[in-house]
């Protein structure tokens, strides 16, 4: 299991190891660590200009370690006029997650950990303005 974490950690590497926009357009670290040190929480935003809206998170890769059955919360700003769709978080194809609204701007899917792989999930929003999918990761180490 370790060496598929090692090829999986060096093919994440680029993505991971780089500094992207994060909520609010700063420059953030994209890799968040859950090991039940704290809660593991990714914030979301969406900045709109004349030329359209982009949906960004603050982590866009996850990795929950040490078997892990954890919840991942979605936030969004409590004054974003946008909120999640009704569908706002899906791991296409895995049982590994169940998710669910927990108001307008929460989104929480349970970890159930029963396995290590990597998973794409797509974030959605409704608003006045059409947002594009975001596609990040959660890695199960």
């Amino acid at each position: 299991m370790q060496i598929r974490w090692v090829l999986i950690a060096i093919a994440f590497a680029t993505l991971a190891g780089c500094a992207v926009p994060g909520p609010r357009g700063e420059r953030t670290e994209s890799k968040l660590t859950c090991d039940g040190a704290k809660k593991c929480e990714v914030n979301v935003a969406v900045d709109c200009t004349a030329g359209g809206c982009e949906l960004s998170v603050d982590h866009q890769l996850i990795v929950v370690i040490d078997k892990r059955k954890d919840d991942i919360t979605w936030t969004l700003p409590g004054s974003s006029e946008f909120s999640f769709a009704e569908n706002g978080i899906v791991f296409p194809d895995s049982a590994e997650f169940g998710c669910k609204s927990d108001g307008p701007r929460r989104f929480v899917c349970s970890n159930r950990h029963s396995k290590f792989g990597a998973w794409k999930y797509a974030i959605r929003l409704t608003g006045p303005r059409t947002v594009p999918v975001l596609d990040p990761w959660v890695i199960n180490d």
